[in-house]
């Protein structure tokens, strides 16, 4: 409450001079006592889940939460399948049914519960009613090829968080291709953000994968491979990420007493010199300025790089003293510069952009990357963005400085930085993306141009003799219509195959400003691929 006040405060720091700057001072002070006596508070708020599996959601998690009720934290992923055998929605709905069995968390909801000793509820996961079942539906009238649009309309669909799963499955129409002999389809996975980040989405969709052939072939996960070996461990719910990453949160009072002046100095300098236009939206109007009436919702352009290119691809990024993700970082950045300048990159800028960072790997005790959850944070920074040439050296000089800097900011923790003010302050997050949504000129545009999830290899089964589906690529997309960056761009590469998700928004760009972007990054990486 005392950092609430403190935040409110600041925001009229202007209109209450030297009398506010004081009250900062004192409240500021206050607020560090408060610190102790809520960790005290704590230890009360202890919740008995006396039948059922449930906890406390954390500070970031709650945040995901109040995300979602102004559109945002709903997760989509579409895995595109292949077979010589037509795939049965009973065997779908089976292979389904599986997964709550061996991840926990899919069994959650979240309630609010009253305590004795706070004035709000709780929100907390709450093992449902029915734990194990399924939110699944075939939809005959969307052919398998049109998968897009059903992703659309799913960002679109939040879920009833107190009573329904916090997931759900859409089997699209099979078609048959006579000249391959072989049916298609595609199974649209969509879970809420609290329950399932990025890496959980392509976990769910291998899990699903490897369980669909063992149904298929009628046999038990024993029996059909030794990777279904795997599939027979038992995830149980974890607790948040907040106490898993204690060891990186923790702030001494100078930390907070800095950080806390600092973001009150921002907004000060902000409202003394204004805020400037949007970098993208002030070149490029959002198409909501030009039609209001235009549905908002999040877009996908599925792009692929076939084994072949994204192997030579991997080589030259080796050769050249880099990583993949470097080389995407310099092509994305370099497509959205040239953008900006008119179609050609006449001089040098700063493109700001974020990524993620699995943090399963940094939490005590570590948790598995088969487990569901959400470990992903957002990491912001700026990349300056030189006069390049993707035909010479000078791209690759490039692509090794993104490298150095990703590696420079994760090695620094910077990607804690929004968990350490969650935990810290309490900041009202949703609060400021909702006002943010509501600014026409940026159409809810955050600062970061693009967005970029790497989820890098990953080996899916469906390849032997004995599978019956093999995976034709999946593709994924967050929720980003009211508030997000301007671009995302979402990777993954499965069985040495890259498949790229560039995802806009209708009330920000039209398609063809979105495929002038991904065209451009596309060009650059097949050209530095095959040099």
């Amino acid at each position: 409450m005392i950092w609430y006040a403190l935040e409110l405060l600041s925001s009229y720091l202007l209109e209450i001079g030297l009398t506010g700057v004081y009250a900062v001072t004192i409240l500021t002070f206050v607020g560090l006592c408060s610190d102790r006596l809520r960790q005290k508070n704590k230890e009360k708020e202890r919740i008995d889940f006396e039948d059922g599996i449930g906890r406390r959601l954390g500070p970031f998690e709650s945040v995901i939460d109040a995300f979602h009720s102004y559109g945002g934290s709903v997760q989509s992923a579409a895995l595109l399948l292949r077979s010589n055998v037509p795939l049965l929605p009973s065997v779908v709905r089976e292979a389904l049914e599986c997964l709550p069995k061996r991840h926990a968390i899919l069994r959650m909801g979240v309630k609010e519960i009253e305590t004795k000793e706070r004035r709000l509820p709780l929100k907390c996961f709450i093992e449902m009613d029915e734990p194990y079942s399924v939110d699944f539906q075939v939809r005959s009238h969307q052919p398998a090829q049109n998968w897009e649009s059903t992703i659309e309309k799913e960002l679109l669909r939040p879920f009833d968080t107190s009573t329904a799963p916090l997931w759900r499955a859409r089997m699209l129409l099979e078609e048959f291709e006579p000249t391959e002999g072989r049916y298609r389809n595609a199974v649209v996975i969509t879970a809420h953000q609290v329950i399932a980040d990025d890496t959980s989405l392509i976990k769910l969709c291998e899990d699903f994968l490897h369980l669909l052939n063992s149904k298929q072939s009628k046999l038990s996960p024993l029996e059909h491979s030794s990777k279904n070996n795997e599939l027979n461990t038992i995830f149980p719910l974890r607790p948040s990420i907040s106490d898993l990453m204690k060891h990186h949160l923790a702030l001494s009072q100078q930390e907070k007493v800095f950080l806390a002046l600092k973001r009150i100095f921002n907004r000060l300098i902000s409202k003394v010199m204004g805020k400037p236009r949007h970098q993208f939206t002030g070149i490029f109007p959002p198409t909501s300025l030009h039609d209001p009436s235009a549905v908002k919702k999040t877009c996908i352009l599925p792009r692929h790089l076939p084994k072949e290119t994204t192997t030579q691809l991997a080589r030259q990024c080796k050769e050249n003293k880099c990583t993949v993700h470097g080389a995407f970082i310099a092509a994305t950045t370099i497509a959205v510069s040239t953008m900006l300048q008119n179609g050609k990159l006449r001089m040098p800028m700063t493109i700001p952009l974020s990524f993620k960072v699995n943090v399963r790997r940094e939490s005590k005790p570590k948790v598995s990357d088969d487990e569901l959850g959400c470990f992903s944070l957002d990491c912001d920074f700026m990349i300056p963005v030189p006069i390049v040439d993707v035909f010479e050296e000078s791209f690759w000089k490039f692509a090794r400085n993104c490298t150095y800097e990703l590696q420079n900011v994760i090695g620094k923790g910077k990607h804690f930085s929004t968990l350490k003010l969650i935990h810290a302050f309490h900041l009202d997050l949703p609060g400021q993306m909702f006002k943010l949504s509501k600014n026409k000129k940026s159409a809810g545009r955050l600062d970061t141009l693009i967005s970029i999830s790497n989820l890098c290899q990953h080996k899916f089964g469906g390849v032997d003799e004995t599978s019956a589906f093999e995976c034709n690529g999946v593709y994924f997309a967050g929720s980003g219509h009211n508030f997000g960056p301007v671009f995302g761009n979402n990777i993954v590469t499965i069985n040495e195959e890259m498949w790229w998700s560039v995802v806009y928004y209708s009330n920000v760009v039209t398609e063809v400003t979105a495929c002038q972007f991904a065209d451009l990054v596309f060009k650059i990486l097949k050209e530095v691929a095959v040099r």
